[in-house]
């Protein structure tokens, strides 16, 4: 990753549960990091599995992706609770 994606060092792998989501600046983003933090406070460690590759190109560019498992339900859960906050 880091000899073919320029971002590597900015983007840790990562899975985008809310999009867009707020900007990074002033308390916007303050107050809806702390509204999450409190949200997710009770969910406990949960593994994760993938079970699909895929990539999508834009240009000359591309993102490969792998895709968690339907029935995890923890993830669901997550989701959800991110969603309603």
């Amino acid at each position: 990753r880091l000899k073919h994606d320029k971002h590597a060092k900015r983007w840790m792998p990562h899975i985008n549960l809310l999009y867009p989501f707020v900007p990074d600046t002033g308390s916007n983003f303050q107050d809806a990091a702390a509204a999450l933090e409190k949200a997710l406070a009770d969910v406990a460690p949960f593994e994760l599995r993938l079970d699909e590759f895929g990539h999508f190109s834009f240009g000359k560019s591309s993102t490969m992706w792998l895709r968690p498992v339907a029935d995890n339900d923890a993830l669901h859960a997550v989701q959800q609770k991110l969603e309603q906050t």
